[in-house]
């Protein structure tokens, strides 16, 4: 199955080069997804792009340009991947893979005591927790 556009315009990149794709109306996406996009991303001020549910995964991978996140912006999955030249998070704004500190697999190698959890800046459990939630 193809994933969804996310592309809401293509805007001129700020020095030239590929286009910058703009998200400026909030999605959330069943499942996992991978995007490849020629030229950067831009998501716009207030909207939210994240997957359902809490464990999917959400790829975004620039062949060149930047992921710009503006004021209030927020990126929200349980594994957040960026790929770009680089990435500008503004005041307010945020890239939340925290998984909700849910167990990430009934029977994995791990023995069944490995969470998903918070990285830089998200919110939820532990990432090598013995619980299903908050701070080990």
């Amino acid at each position: 199955v193809d994933p969804p556009a996310i592309c809401d315009a293509l805007v001129n990149a700020t020095l030239g080069g590929a286009l910058v794709c703009l998200v400026n109306r909030t999605r959330t996406l069943q499942g996992n997804y991978r995007f490849a996009l020629l030229g950067g991303l831009r998501l716009s001020a207030g909207v939210t792009l994240e997957c359902s549910p809490a464990l999917c995964a959400l790829e975004l991978s620039c062949a060149t340009g930047e992921i710009e996140l503006e004021p209030f912006a927020t990126l929200r999955g349980g594994n957040i991947t960026l790929i770009a030249d680089g990435v500008s998070v503004a005041p307010g704004a945020r890239v939340s893979a925290s998984a909700l500190g849910f167990d990430d697999s009934p029977n994995d190698y791990y023995g069944d005591r490995h969470a998903q959890g918070a990285g830089h800046g998200g919110t939820g459990g532990s990432c090598l927790g013995f619980n299903a939630g908050g701070a080990s």
